[in-house]
């Protein structure tokens, strides 16, 4: 989307230091996605809706910044082949799953003193546009990159759900009879 100061997909690029500043949303997603299916040169492609946050577990023991993607997993890991999923069900990341590099779930653990068990809960917060927002979603699995990079290991994978809702992006739909239906974090991105 057009903007004054450049993004990318962790991102401005222009180190602000009060508070995050939101990606701007692409509108008419499923114009775009319509589109990108009839490129003879795309292969394949996959949404991702992005955000900083503080990722909290063990009830407090652990909290840490972390980049944070919102994903569509039958379309993600199809997109990024060389991601090894090393324990988990990617289908969890649609229904309010979150899932960890493995060298950030292992820094994690050693902040608990204990084990992530699939299943409890992972807090995300973050500071934007003069508001706190914390979402919940489960520990659902761990991912390693096949190769090793600081951004990278830190990267979160995380239903688009909770993602959209952290960042406040909305879906605004006009029904057939003129109505808005917007709902506040909409699965589609």
């Amino acid at each position: 989307a057009s903007s004054d100061v450049p993004f990318s997909l962790f991102g401005v690029e222009v180190p602000i230091i009060s508070s995050y500043e939101n990606i701007p949303s692409l509108s008419g997603y499923p114009d775009l996605a319509d589109a990108l299916e009839t490129m003879k040169y795309v292969e394949a492609w996959t949404p991702i809706v992005s955000a900083a946050a503080f990722l909290e577990a063990g009830n407090g023991s652990s909290r840490t910044a972390v980049p944070v993607f919102g994903i569509d997993p039958e379309t993600y890991f199809s997109v990024c082949k060389d991601i090894i999923v090393k324990e988990g069900d990617t289908g969890m990341l649609s229904r309010g799953g979150i899932f960890l590099n493995e060298r950030l779930a292992r820094e994690i653990e050693g902040d608990m003193g204990r084990a992530l068990v699939i299943g409890e809960p992972l807090l995300l917060s973050m500071y934007s546009d003069g508001t706190f927002r914390i979402r919940k979603g489960v520990f659902s699995g761990i991912i390693d990159y096949t190769s090793y990079t600081d951004p990278l290991d830190r990267v979160v994978l995380a239903d688009v759900t909770i993602v959209r809702s952290l960042v406040n992006y909305t879906l605004g739909i006009i029904d057939d009879q003129g109505k808005d239906t917007t709902t506040a974090g909409s699965s589609d991105l």
